[in-house]
């Protein structure tokens, strides 16, 4: 496991905070549900995978760094922002279903994945079901814990704090901002605030609480060892949730893993540090490359 901090510098040197315009293209991939994906650049692809309540939007900044030396792409998942509605529960499977008809709209065998807290609790499943499609994996402010199966009590519990007041009409505003106070680093900017409690206000209430339903109650995922592709382990140093102590301990499950932990970043790491992050992120992919 090697470790390494980078800070906002060091990220300048390195190549991240491309400077240049950038096209970036929507498209939008197959039904039931249809999948909205924004593009841009040209070679291999590197596929960005946000959290829960959150949008393709909060890749942008990723997407103009990379385009320069990669196809860098990054989805609504379903239920969320521009992507349609589902029937049924949210279900990790469908979801990795849904990457594999994007992966194969884009024309791409194999994909680096980059994925934010339930972003990468996808790519631990996707990488797990579909080893052959992956090049690489980052897991950024990612937690995954398997867990013995939950009672009914336990179930109960924590469906009473997560959703529960989410289906009886809860303020989503008010939600939103609790969630904003509780995920960004002490210093982070008035417009990274805005821009992510803007965005945890509008999510649709029932895809919203369809997928906390499984946050709460899922239990099955992977375990880290079973990654095999080159693996980054990315964590904001203030992260609440991925904490730096958790992230050491996911990278020291994983064979070869890189740990970088990016200072005066919260959970929103990406957003909140995108220079760094960028950076970090760009460095690792195209040293699986062999750039």
């Amino acid at each position: 496991m090697t470790v390494r901090r980078l800070g906002c510098k060091a990220a300048k040197e390195s190549g991240g905070g491309v400077a240049e315009r950038v096209d970036i293209k929507t498209i939008y991939v197959g039904d039931k549900p249809r999948i909205a994906v924004d593009v841009a650049g040209r070679g291999p692809l590197v596929m960005f995978l946000h959290g829960n309540g959150f949008s393709r939007l909060d890749w942008h900044d990723q997407l103009r760094d990379f385009a320069p030396h990669f196809m860098a792409a990054a989805w609504d998942a379903r239920g969320h922002a521009g992507s349609d509605d589902y029937e049924g529960p949210y279900r990790f499977a469908d979801v990795c279903d849904d990457l594999i008809r994007v992966l194969d709209h884009l024309g791409a065998e194999r994909a680096h994945l980059v994925g934010h807290s339930m972003g990468g609790r996808v790519v631990l499943e996707f990488q797990y079901r579909f080893p052959g499609r992956v090049k690489s994996v980052t897991f950024a402010g990612t937690s995954a814990k398997r867990e013995p199966k939950l009672s009914d009590e336990e179930l109960t519990i924590r469906r009473a704090r997560r959703v529960t007041p989410l289906r009886n009409g809860a303020d989503l505003r008010q939600i939103a901002l609790d969630n904003t106070q509780r995920y960004l680093a002490k210093g982070a900017s008035a417009k990274i605030f805005e821009a992510v409690s803007n965005r945890l206000a509008s999510v649709r209430r029932d895809s919203y609480a369809k997928t906390l339903e499984t946050v709460v109650s899922y239990t099955d995922f992977p375990e880290y060892s079973t990654v095999t592709a080159p693996c980054l382990v990315l964590t904001g140093a203030e992260d609440p949730q991925a904490t730096p102590d958790y992230a050491r301990k996911v990278a020291g499950q994983i064979k070869g893993a890189k740990l970088m932990l990016i200072p005066n970043a919260g959970h929103m790491v990406n957003m909140e540090q995108s220079v760094a992050f960028s950076a970090a992120v760009l460095d690792f992919v195209r040293s699986c490359e062999g750039q």
